[in-house]
């Protein structure tokens, strides 16, 4: 079966600020999350597989070992961001 691409739960994150919040490990698949505020959070190892994370804000975050197949991120901000190959800072500016 081909999974949903949103619920009524996750798209209660899309509406949040969710900065500095630690979800290691958690499971934000097919979840809509965007223009959600990330800033600062701690996502390390989380699955975030197949979601809308379209203007995310994900600036000073930690994603080391993050899933982002299959994710959406046009627009997503990533500046000062800790990914699994390093710091990255190609949002940065805009």
């Amino acid at each position: 079966s081909t999974p949903k691409p949103s619920s009524a739960a996750s798209d209660v994150y899309k509406r949040q600020n969710m900065q500095e919040v630690e979800s290691l490990g958690a499971s934000f698949g097919f979840a809509n999350l965007q223009n959600a505020n990330l800033e600062g959070a701690d996502l390390s190892e989380a699955n975030l597989h197949g979601a809308s994370l379209q203007k995310v804000n994900f600036s000073a975050a930690v994603l080391t070992g993050a899933n982002f197949d299959r994710a959406t991120l046009e627009g997503a901000i990533f500046c000062d961001t800790v990914m699994s190959n390093g710091i990255t800072n190609s949002g940065c500016g805009k």
